[in-house]
């Protein structure tokens, strides 16, 4: 059984109450029933190695009733076997016939850890993030083992270029100008899950980049916050964003880092930035103290 027992809600199914987590453990009891599969820590796995995740449905059924949830996890697996099956009828050897499919999606590295990282096809951002060829199929996103590239004949580069220009084709990232808590940020609210691309087209975007560089905040995947840094602001920005990261994070759905980031001269660095309760200390990089001596005070 897996969870009529359990009277506590583990961490990967956070926020869920323990009712919410017992209605979504016996409907996935249901769904799986008489199948082979390996129950883990917010994944179930078929006897075939395909995997399905759990800790984004958990955050899902965080947002409807007690009575919906079993709805809710009878939907998202009728969705993901319809695309399991969209999946089966391709010819993923056949580089013509897939590669509109192809797409390039941030994720944490912990993702790639549990996809195995010999067959993932990735490349580290900063920080915990890193980039990922996947396929985007009509319904679902899978991951491409490695070994679908074999007769491809194509290098990482070229896929993962191709991967941005799929998605910036299929889904345009629109920053809006908000102001949030005093400081002018851009903030891109996307209801695909694409929007942590910005992180590839911040250069494309007039104002997102300052003079300092850029703050950035994906703390879900359908959700990116940039700040760009103009002035001695920035050090209240990072007070804001470092908490208005961990708390979308937390929340979710598509949760993704509660990490900062800060854009600079093409390149993505981490922004070192602990949260102790209502405690926050920054613990800059010597580049980023650099800059900051270069900025002004900002407007009175």
């Amino acid at each position: 059984m897996f969870g009529r027992n359990r009277t506590k809600v583990p961490q990967w199914a956070f926020p869920l109450d323990e009712k919410r987590f017992t209605a979504l453990m016996q409907t996935v009891e249901a769904r799986f029933a008489g199948q082979p599969h390996e129950l883990g820590e917010g994944f179930i796995r078929a006897a075939d190695g395909y995997e399905w995740g759990l800790a984004n449905l958990a955050q899902m059924c965080a947002g409807v009733e007690v009575a919906d949830v079993p709805t809710l996890v009878t939907s998202h697996f009728n969705t993901l076997a319809a695309a399991r099956a969209f999946r089966a009828n391709l010819n993923c050897a056949d580089f013509d016939s897939i590669s509109q499919y192809l797409a390039l999606r941030v994720y944490p590295d912990d993702w790639v850890e549990r996809v195995d990282p010999t067959r993932a096809v990735s490349r580290p951002i900063a920080g915990e993030l890193c980039s990922m060829v996947v396929y985007d199929f009509p319904d679902v996103i899978e991951n491409i083992d490695a070994s679908h590239m074999a007769g491809w004949g194509k290098t990482l580069d070229e896929l993962m270029a191709l991967g941005k220009d799929n998605v910036r084709a299929h889904y345009p990232l629109v920053p809006q100008p908000m102001d949030l808590g005093g400081i002018a940020c851009q903030v891109i609210d996307a209801e695909h899950v694409f929007a942590s691309n910005i992180v590839f087209e911040m250069d494309a975007h007039p104002g997102l980049v300052g003079v300092g560089g850029a703050l950035v905040a994906l703390p879900t995947r359908n959700g990116a916050i940039v700040y760009p840094i103009v002035d001695l602001g920035v050090l209240k920005a990072v007070q804001l964003l470092a908490t208005m990261a961990q708390g979308i994070f937390n929340d979710g759905p598509g949760s993704l880092t509660p990490q900062l980031f800060w854009y600079h001269d093409g390149q993505f660095e981490w922004f070192n930035c602990q949260i102790n309760g209502r405690d926050i200390s920054a613990y800059p990089s010597d580049d980023f103290t650099a800059m900051l001596n270069s900025l002004a005070a900002p407007p009175a």
